[in-house]
């Protein structure tokens, strides 16, 4: 900007007496190493101050900057300062640059004058063919070839900071005849070199946010004018206290408690230390359960009129989760449907659903449908021997009850009805070593909710009419089953497993004798999540939920050994059919170091491609017999960039943290506007392209 080449044509002693320069530049050497260590937002900003210093010590050395075309259109002429009477008296000249093919970007100051009543500053313009004139038309600031129109664009931004230094700097150092004029220019060379940096800092931060949040959204895809739910936290990097003071505040309005002092260091805030040793002592447990768990709170047990549904889905550390959305669609009588493993027959008309499922299988693990129903599912083990052969997996019938049912009880139907014609059963990781298991499922709608346990094809559901409710890795309906198969206690009978007399309990009845470790651990998760659930009956959000599925010490938010949460859903499903059900969804592994992403279904929902694996059609490695004998890379843009800031929060947890507050300031800020709007504070616009956006604005931040 024209307000540096003014002063560094000055400080480098251009005008001046011979060799002049030299002392002044290591003067200016010692300013430019401490304003080096202000903060800045990146490397990039970094580089862009280091050019600046670079023409400083170019001019000051007496080099002649490089020659630029004097046509340049960002290329601007500089004012001077030059005597013109008294000592303390100065003219501001400023040449008419637009015949040289320049633009005024900036104003000059304004006259000021010093408390003596001498006039420090005025605007007038130097006489024409003069020295001065032509020096003004010779000086072009030097820089590198490469970047040159982005670095110049950026300096001109931060001239619009530098001009509102300039008028005040002589009146903090008053121009003098005693011979120190060196302070002056040093004063307002610090002046101008801080408004420089700070102008390249909101340039870094401001633009990039502002520019991809608001520019590219609009109207990105056509879709109508999209609301964005974000508001744009302070981009600076926020001291440790500060961060520890915002994370107790949004605790406290989540009515979840803050968590102790030694767990309050940046490491095990990002959810790299371990945590829960004190629970797991208490449980007498060796290591940390592994298990999924499933959560549903309706009035009154939630806060507001709305029934929340949450879970976390505890997979295999490496396994990828993709989130997709598969839009309702009429199919053709007798078709057939391809699942994971086998084919079955395909209905007429399926719903539009978004499922958050592994990438390597056809089914989900979660997910929701247009129609307001949402499903999660668990691993479980009963008497009853899990199949050897490949049928439907649990994770197949959590999608087809969601592409085929219009609530919860139709949901219910349909996985029952499909669990009695073709069982469960196959490989239900990526790899070759057999691992299978029975199901349960939680299935949620807007007034109700089930929870149907499965042995083989055995089943029985419990309805859930009101409060809270969570299931893991176990049977839990006793006695209180509201339906069940019509052969479920003759089977048992005949089993021996039941001698007909007595009320009939379900969870004693099939629960295995010898009950694998996973099971007996995950009973400790299952009351764990029970006590949260309590701890919160009447007051449940999603912010409340999406705690919930945060919370290390219970082992809800699983990291532990091969097994870690990979993907995570909190859905709030208004009991007012005419507002939409919000769906929020992760995408990436351990919630407590992810950011929840909202999804609303509309006409102009679309697949998010930021949130879904490569395809590898028949060489995928799940098609080809034997299964899985090879490995592909899985990996979304948005787990690729995750994984990348995980690196960066356990290596340099300072700058990782910043990053991650920053998007926990706009997930707060999105669940803040989403409930105004649900509560009708706040008119709801379209949201199809609510997803997307929040997507692509995560993964610019990671970038």
């Amino acid at each position: 900007c024209w307000e540096c080449q003014e002063l560094l044509r000055e400080t480098a002693g251009i005008e001046g007496p011979p060799g002049g320069g030299q002392p002044l530049r290591r003067r200016m050497l010692v300013v430019s190493a401490l304003l080096l260590l202000l903060p800045v937002v990146d490397k990039r900003a970094q580089n862009n101050i280091l050019i600046i210093f670079h023409l400083i010590i170019s001019i000051a050395d007496g080099q002649s900057p490089t020659p630029r075309s004097a046509r340049s259109s960002l290329e601007m002429r500089p004012p001077r300062l030059e005597h013109v009477g008294g000592a303390a008296s100065n003219q501001l000249t400023n040449t008419d640059h637009r015949q040289a093919g320049g633009s005024h970007f900036l104003s000059a100051p304004p006259t000021l004058e010093h408390p003596t009543g001498t006039t420090l500053l005025s605007q007038t313009n130097p006489p024409a063919n003069t020295p001065a004139s032509r020096e003004l038309g010779q000086l072009k600031p030097y820089f590198p070839s490469r970047g040159k129109k982005k670095i110049q664009t950026k300096l001109i931004s931060s001239g619009l900071l530098t001009s509102c230094f300039r008028p005040i700097t002589p009146l903090i150092f008053p121009r003098p005849a005693l011979g120190f004029t060196w302070a002056y220019k040093l004063g307002h060379f610090a002046c101008v070199s801080l408004g420089v940096i700070f102008g390249l800092t909101l340039w870094q931060t401001g633009c990039a946010v502002l520019v991809s949040m608001l520019q590219e959204m609009k109207g990105r895809r056509g879709c109508g004018s999209s609301r964005v739910l974000f508001s744009l936290p302070s981009l600076s990097r926020s001291p440790a206290r500060t961060i520890a003071k915002r994370q107790a505040e949004r605790h406290e309005a989540s009515g979840c408690s803050p968590r102790s002092d030694t767990d309050s260091d940046s490491v095990d805030r990002m959810g790299s230390a371990p945590a829960g040793s004190d629970f797991l002592q208490k449980a007498g447990m060796a290591e940390p359960p592994r298990s999924c768990d499933c959560f549903v709170s309706l009035p009154p047990g939630s806060r507001d009129d709305h029934v929340i549904f949450g879970k976390n889905s505890d997979r295999p550390r490496d396994e990828v989760q993709e989130v997709g959305y598969h839009p309702a669609a009429p199919h053709p009588p007798g078709s057939m449907l391809e699942c994971t493993y086998i084919q079955i027959p395909q209905v007429e008309q399926t719903h539009a659903v978004v499922l958050s499922k592994p990438a390597w299988m056809w089914g989900a693990e979660m997910g929701a449908n247009d129609q307001g129903v949402c499903i999660g599912n668990e691993a479980v083990w009963t008497r009853e021997a899990v199949s050897p052969g490949e049928a439907l997996l649990g994770m197949d019938l959590v999608r087809l009850g969601l592409e085929r049912g219009d609530s919860a009880w139709g949901a219910l139907t349909v996985i029952t009805s499909l669990l009695e014609q073709h069982g469960q059963g196959g490989p239900c990781r990526e790899d070759p070593e057999p691992f299978s298991y029975h199901n349960t499922f939680l299935l949620v709608d807007r007034n109700e909710a089930w929870v149907l346990e499965t042995a083989g094809r055995l089943w029985v559901a419990q309805k859930v009419t009101e409060g809270v409710k969570n299931i893991s890795n176990q049977l839990t309906i006793g006695a209180e089953g509201s339906a069940e198969h019509p052969e479920l206690r003759s089977v048992a009978q005949a089993q021996g497993w039941w001698d007909g007399e007595g009320e009939f309990n379900f969870s004693q009845v099939f629960s295995p004798e010898n009950p694998p470790a996973r099971m007996e651990l995950a009973k400790q998760r299952y009351r764990g999540g029970t006590e949260l659930l309590q701890q919160h009956d009447g007051s449940v959000t999603a912010e409340v939920m999406m705690s919930i599925l945060r919370d290390k010490p219970s082992g809800i938010c699983m990291d532990s050994g091969g097994f870690c949460t990979t993907g995570s859903m909190v859905s709030v499903l208004p009991r007012d059919s005419s507002l939409p059900c919000i769906h929020f969804f992760t995408a990436t592994p351990d919630p407590s170091r992810s950011i929840f992403k909202p999804f609303v279904f509309s006409d102009c929902s679309t697949l998010v491609l930021g949130v879904v694996s490569p395809q590898f059609g028949p060489d995928d490695p799940v098609r080809k017999q034997p299964r899985f004998q090879s490995q592909v890379d899985r990996r979304h843009e948005l787990y690729k960039a995750h994984q990348v800031a995980l690196g960066t929060m356990e290596t340099n947890p300072d700058e990782g943290l910043a990053v991650y507050e920053i998007l926990r300031d706009l997930e707060s800020q999105c669940l803040t506007d989403i409930s105004a709007m649900l509560n009708g504070e706040i008119p709801g616009e379209e949201l199809g392209d609510l997803f997307f956006d929040s997507v692509d604005t995560e993964i610019k931040f990671y970038q």
